[in-house]
């Protein structure tokens, strides 16, 4: 019994350590992006591309941009790796201070240019 509470302990501060995803719609695109919000450090995200359709969009240019505003910290853009999927992929997103960040998402797809600004707050 007593393992089953530890297990369940441990089980509760990984979900508390998950972020949920966070869903956001541009002119063009429908995007969710994953991206932990525990701790400062580099951190893996994923960002996935749909059409207004619900269509995943496999061919589109990604890259993401980390932003402090009050801090005046702005990162180097980050090129995402695209996926069969629709989804881009990093594992080396760098948010290297607790506080509030955006996160610049600059998408391409052919003639189709977006740019959109998702805010983290890394604790």
């Amino acid at each position: 019994m007593q393992k089953i509470v530890v297990w369940l302990g441990l089980l509760m501060v990984l979900v508390a350590c998950v972020s949920a995803p966070i869903q956001v719609q541009s002119q063009h695109f429908g995007i969710t992006v994953a991206v932990s919000a525990s701790g400062i450090g580099t951190r893996p995200i994923t960002v996935t591309l749909t059409s207004i359709d619900k269509i995943p969009i496999t061919d589109a240019t990604v890259t993401v941009t980390t932003v402090m505003t009050q801090h005046g910290m702005l990162g180097v853009p980050l090129p995402l790796m695209a996926h069969p999927d629709g989804t881009y992929t990093s594992d080396a997103l760098d948010l290297n201070m607790a506080g509030e960040w955006q996160l610049q998402l600059h998408i391409v797809q052919g003639t189709v240019n977006d740019t959109i600004a998702i805010p983290v707050v890394v604790k």
